[in-house]
């Protein structure tokens, strides 16, 4: 099993959304075993995965994958971050190491949701964006969207006001 700790609150959301895309049956997530959250102390339990994207590239000769891994990997978190979004999640923190392989199966996860956000309602729709939600992700990876301190939303769909 692997740890997650952090600071209480956000732990519990972590926690929470872990939970309820487990429960919808949302394939790259990690099973989650036991979570706790209290007032000084936050754990997330999950079964135990393989190395991230990142470990993965960093362990390789040349420090890079083929262009065939390369574009098998990029399909597969392309269709991970398609199921997060269908159930109305955005994960705001997409970076290689926030991916990692299942022990024996090679089947994608995805982890890190310490700053996700649901993006639409329990009816569908998309939820309206904050005035000023501030920067949000790591500062190698982020959108630009993300460095103007604009909200971080799926986008790309004809419904979809910002």
């Amino acid at each position: 099993m692997k740890l997650t700790t952090t600071f209480p609150s956000v732990g519990y959301q972590e926690s929470r959304i872990m939970q309820d895309l487990q429960d919808r049956k949302v394939r790259c997530i990690p099973q989650v075993v036991a979570t706790r959250s209290d007032k000084s102390t936050s754990y997330i339990a999950m079964k135990l995965l393989g190395a991230s994207l990142s470990r993965i590239r960093r362990s390789r000769p040349d420090r890079c994958l083929s262009k065939v891994a390369t574009l098998q990997i990029g399909m597969a978190m392309n269709e991970c971050l398609a199921e997060v979004h269908k159930a109305g999640y955005i994960h705001r923190d997409v970076k290689p190491s926030n991916f990692a392989i299942t022990l024996g199966s090679g089947r994608l996860n995805l982890l890190d949701f310490g700053i996700a956000r649901r993006y639409r309602d329990v009816e569908g729709d998309i939820l309206p964006p904050r005035e000023n939600p501030g920067f949000r992700g790591s500062v190698l990876y982020a959108s630009v969207h993300a460095h103007e301190s604009v909200e971080l939303s799926q986008r790309g769909e004809s419904n979809n006001k910002y």
